[in-house]
C-alpha cells in the first residue's frame, strides 16, 4: 500500500478567551495514493484544519506532515508555497473565485507563480476547463455563472498545474443533487487519472460514494 500523505503525531492549538483550545492531539493518519477519501465530523471538529495542515497554509504546533516524502516543516513559507504550487491543488469553501474576473483568468491564476507568459498559460487553463466540461464559458465573468459552474472553475483552477492532490472544503455545500453527482463523477475521473482526492464533507451521502472515510469527529477536544 502507498500513501501519499503521512500525518505523525499531529498537534495543533488555537488560542482563544478560555486558553488554548486543541483541535488535534498526537493525531496521526495516513492517505492512500490513487483514492477518494472523505473527511467527516461535526462543524468545529478541524475538519478544514486538517486541509490547510496538508496543504502547508498552516502549520502543527508538534509532528509532521509528510507529502510525498517531503516532511513539511522543513520548508519555509516560500518553499512551501511552491511545493503547494506543483502538487496540491485546493479548493475552498465558496470557491475563493474573483468575480469579476473572467472564468480562464481565475484559472490562470496558479500559472503565474510558474513565470509562464499568459500566452504560455491560456493553453493549460482552457484544457483544465475542457477536463470539467466548461469551456464553452471560459469568457464568461464569474459572476455570472451558477454555483454548479463556480464549482467546476474553482476545481479547474486546483488542477491546472495537474498536481497529483486535489484538497476539497464542502465541495458540493449548496449545490443541487444534479450538481452534487457531476461533481463526484469529476471526482472520480481525476482519481482515474491518478490524482487523490481529499474531500472534507457534511454529506453523509457524498462521503458513502468515496473509497475511504475518515471521521475525525473524536479528535475534537
Amino acid at each position: 500500500m502507498k500513501y501519499c500523505i503521512e500525518i505523525r503525531d499531529l498537534t495543533k492549538k488555537y488560542k482563544n478567551d478560555k486558553g488554548d483550545k486543541i483541535i488535534f492531539e498526537n493525531y496521526s493518519e495516513n492517505f492512500q495514493k490513487n483514492s477518494l477519501i472523505a473527511i467527516t465530523g461535526q462543524s468545529g471538529v478541524g475538519k478544514t484544519t486538517l486541509l490547510n495542515l496538508i496543504s502547508g497554509i498552516d502549520l502543527p504546533d508538534s509532528g509532521n506532515i509528510i507529502i510525498n516524502g517531503q516532511i513539511m516543516t522543513e520548508l519555509n513559507d516560500e518553499e512551501r508555497s511552491i511545493f503547494r504550487n506543483r502538487h496540491i491543488g485546493y479548493v475552498v469553501q465558496d470557491y475563493g473565485l474573483i468575480k469579476y474576473k473572467t472564468a480562464i483568468d481565475n484559472v490562470m491564476i496558479p500559472l503565474y507563480f510558474n513565470e509562464s507568459s499568459i500566452k504560455d498559460m491560456k493553453p493549460f487553463a482552457l484544457n483544465a476547463l475542457s477536463r470539467v466540461g466548461i469551456i464553452d464559458l471560459s469568457d464568461y465573468k464569474v459572476g455570472k455563472l451558477s454555483g454548479g459552474q463556480c464549482q467546476r472553475v474553482a476545481i479547474a483552477r486546483a488542477i491546472v498545474n495537474n498536481q497529483d492532490i486535489l484538497l476539497a472544503d464542502e465541495p458540493t455545500n449548496a449545490l443541487d443533487d444534479k450538481n452534487k453527482e457531476e461533481i463526484l463523477k469529476l471526482f472520480n475521473q481525476l482519481k482515474s487519472e491518478g490524482k487523490t482526492i481529499i474531500v472534507a464533507t457534511h454529506d453523509t451521502n457524498i462521503a458513502q460514494c468515496c473509497d475511504c472515510v475518515i471521521d475525525i469527529g473524536n479528535e475534537k477536544a
